[in-house]
């Protein structure tokens, strides 16, 4: 059956576009954030916000709604999903765990399976307008649906925690990780914007100069595998206790590899007065 509308159409091409690139689906790949876009438009399309709520609805409590419907076990896999997006770190809001939770479904060919668990319980389905609703369409779910099973059949092998721009943006930047040697003090002043952790200057001389794996700019985006999201001022400074006799592993953001997503950021952020030395 050809799509009823316009968004299948070019969520149709997009998913051409995807199974062109080769017969596995990375980061990299240039059509992946557009496909993952119109999946969000689709289920979006159509969302009724609640009257006496100052929540702004969104797909995400959609989903995480759903188990609670479940009486039978069959959304164990949709629960496991649930909790994992609800506890990363590196997300603040709905639109981030949505994202996530998108990512993982990709990457667990599931997406299909979360869409028909919505379809089938009318509690959350009414949530979503019988006039404009993709879901709520007949002619419309069907092929939906059918696109759906052919994401299920490709192979999505995605970074799933490089996730800390999600509540941003789907463009996703690189991480690369970083390791020192033992030292008393690394030697980079840092600056906070917006939650993120950004290296202002590398000083003279230090162990973060002489590594060369730093440069003014980058993010900070984990140090030994805590998230930095949402860090305050001096955070940093206090969390690598034990830098003097344990090597520390960083992931970063490097400036000069991402610099669409750090600059879309950044143009939207005001800088915090403080700036500490690490």
């Amino acid at each position: 059956m050809a799509p009823k509308d316009a968004l299948l159409g070019t969520l149709k091409v997009c998913i051409m576009n995807l199974q062109s690139d080769g017969n596995v689906v990375t980061d990299s790949s240039a059509h992946l954030p557009s496909c993952c876009e119109l999946l969000e438009f689709i289920l979006r399309k159509g969302l009724q916000q609640p009257v006496l709520s100052l929540v702004h609805r969104d797909y995400w409590h959609c989903f995480e709604l759903l188990p609670q419907y479940d009486s039978c076990g069959s959304f164990s896999a949709l629960a496991l999903a649930l909790d994992q997006s609800r506890g990363c770190k590196k997300l603040l809001g709905p639109q981030g765990r949505g994202r996530y939770l998108l990512r993982l479904a990709l990457s667990r060919r599931g997406l299909g399976r979360f869409v028909t668990h919505l379809l089938h319980t009318p509690r959350v389905l009414e949530w979503y307008s019988s006039s404009c609703s993709i879901l709520r369409n007949e002619e419309s779910v069907e092929p939906f649906m059918s696109l759906l099973l052919v994401l299920s059949q490709m192979d999505f092998q995605l970074e799933i925690e490089n996730c800390s721009f999600l509540d941003e943006s789907w463009l996703l930047p690189v991480c690369e990780i970083y390791e020192t040697v033992p030292c008393r003090e690394l030697g980079m002043v840092l600056r906070y914007l917006r939650g993120r952790v950004f290296v202002l200057e590398l000083l003279p001389g230090s162990q973060a100069q002489v590594d060369r794996a730093l440069c003014p700019g980058d993010i900070i985006d984990e140090i030994n595998g805590v998230s930095l999201r949402n860090s305050k001022n001096g955070q940093v400074r206090r969390s690598p206790t034990s830098v003097i006799q344990n090597p520390v592993t960083f992931k970063v953001i490097e400036s000069c590899k991402n610099i669409a997503a750090i600059s879309l950021y950044t143009a939207r952020a005001q800088c915090s007065a403080e700036c500490v030395k690490c």
